[in-house]
Order: structure tokens, then sequence, then C-alpha cells
């Protein structure tokens, strides 16, 4: 079991005795940010349809204890190892991830990188950004700080602030929008139990992570080690990079395909959509249009405005 901290402070936070709705409100949060945040290290994803992963759901049966100090809850939550010994005893199985930490150790490592502002780190996305932002219910009542303290933390506590709320929200609208894309490379480090696997593309050090569907079960057993087209919806990273391809369709890949399709990166954006707002005055803009339309024109002036117009 690892042991956390949650700290609450403000007029809200009196003591060891809290109200069942603010209660609610923090471990709501923790629990389904939690969740995304070890599925996002795994799955390159923090929501999907259908059931939860049963690992993932018992990663965040947590035991809570408030003791004083303000308000303070003494969280112990299990490591993954301890969830499911079968798979993370096997390291090559999840690479990416330590099996010694709890999915409140990833939830944490993700609040830090997003608000330090740390577009390169794959730690957050859309939708956990989002769920952490629903701690403004908290702040809402009566909470003026939510502090996470974790023992494995070697630069301090992790410290929430209503501050923080709008960087979120500014950081997740920075996350570039998933578009269709196709990529070739050598399908490896395939894994059954979440349908996931890793494309090599050349001359490229880091694999892309895709996740494939039930369907593509058979393709995967087939074309491990072997050259693949993958075809599907990337998500990319508020840095750009790609953080997964959701494929939807999995086939063999000529030498062709290998030089043509090679890393997918995100559409450009032409600037902030601030620069279509356009002030509007007595002459332009519906200033421009009230008062006169409709009115006392004839069929035939509106016909030869209009073709002023043309």
């Amino acid at each position: 079991m690892r042991h956390h901290r949650i700290e609450l402070e403000g007029p809200g936070a009196t003591g060891i005795v809290v109200k069942a709705k603010l209660l609610r409100s923090v471990l709501d949060v923790v629990i389904e940010a939690s969740q995304q945040a070890v599925r996002l290290r795994t799955q390159g994803r923090s929501r999907a349809r259908g059931a939860l992963p049963h690992w993932i759901d018992a990663a965040t049966d947590f035991e809570v204890r408030i003791t004083e100090g303000s308000t303070v809850l003494e969280v112990q939550a299990p490591t993954l190892l301890e969830v499911d010994p079968d798979q993370f005893a096997q390291g090559k199985l999840f690479p990416e991830i330590d099996p010694e930490y709890s999915s409140l150790d990833y939830m944490v490592d993700a609040v830090e990188a997003a608000l330090s502002g740390d577009q390169r780190a794959e730690l957050y996305d859309a939708g956990l950004l989002e769920t952490v932002g629903r701690l403004g219910s908290v702040f809402g009542q009566g909470i003026a700080t939510v502090t996470f303290v974790t023992e494995s933390r070697s630069r301090g506590a992790v410290r929430l602030t209503p501050d923080a709320l709008p960087h979120f929200r500014n950081l997740e609208a920075t996350i570039p929008p998933p578009r269709q894309v196709k990529a070739a490379g050598y399908l490896d480090g395939i894994r059954h139990s979440d349908h996931t696997f890793s494309l090599r593309l050349r001359g490229e050090a880091r694999a892309l992570r895709g996740v494939a569907k039930e369907d593509h079960r058979r393709d995967l057993q087939e074309m491990w080690g072997k050259a693949a087209l993958v075809s599907g919806l990337a998500y990319f990273t508020a840095s750009g990079g790609i953080q997964r391809i959701e494929a939807e369709r999995i086939k063999a890949a000529s030498d062709r395909d290998l030089q043509v399709w090679s890393m997918p990166e995100p559409v450009a954006l032409v600037g902030s959509v601030a620069r279509f707002r356009v002030e509007q005055g007595p002459r332009s803009g519906l200033g421009a249009i009230l008062g006169r339309w409709p009115g006392d024109e004839s069929d035939e002036e509106i016909a030869e405005a209009l073709e002023r117009m043309s």
C-alpha cells in the first residue's frame, strides 16, 4: 500500500467533521482522475467506451481516514502490483509505468505536469484536465487550497488553488483536435489484455502507441514484427506530439508505405479564433442591419442591390 495525504484548507475545512457533499466532491474527482491517469499511461487515453478494466477499478479502491490538522484525508492506495500481480509482475507488459506506484501517484504526477505547463508531457489529456477542473465545486464549498502529498515525491507537495482552474482550461484548449491519419511501421509491443500495440516508424527513436478494436486481435497476432499500415484517428498532446492512434484498419505495408506514411502531425491552426472577432459599431455588424431589414424596399430594389454585390 502507498500512503498519501490530501490536505484541505479554508473556512470549509473544520477538522475531522466534514460535510458529506464536500467529501464526495473531493473523492469523486480523486478517484476518477486517478483512474484516468493510470489508463492514460498504459493505453494513451484517459477515457474509453465500455466497462473500466477490473485492475484500474481495483487500483482506486482507496482506504480513507480523516485526521486533524485543518482537515487531512489520509489515503492508503494499493500499488498496481498489489492490484494485479499476474499482469504487473511481468515488467515487459507495462514498461511505461512503475508497478510499485499507486494510481494516485500517477494522478499527482499528471496534475504537477499540467500546473508546470509542461506541454511535452504525455501525462495528461483533455479528459483528465476536465476531471481535475471539477475541483471548482470543492473551492465553491469553502476550500481555498487542496494539497496532495505522496511518499514518492522528492520535490514536495502539489498544491491546487482556484487560480489553477483557468490554467487547466487554457491548457486543454491548446491541445490540437484529433484527425484521421495513416502511419506505417513495424508492429511491436502487442498487449492483448487491452488491445494496445506499438508501431516503430523508420527514422524515429520513439514508437507510436496504438489502440486496436477487438476485431483486430487476429490482425495483430498475424502481423507481429511485420510492416503494417495503420489507419485511424490520431490524438495529440498540447505540444503537438502524437499521443495515440485509435486504429480503424490495419493491413500489410509496402516499402512505399514505409517511406510515405511517417510520423503524423496535427493540422496547423490558422491563428486564434479571436482574430475573427470584430468590434461592432453603429455602421457594422448588427448595427448596420437593425432598422433596415426587412424594410420598405421593393423587390426590384433588392434585386438591384444584390446584383451590385455579386
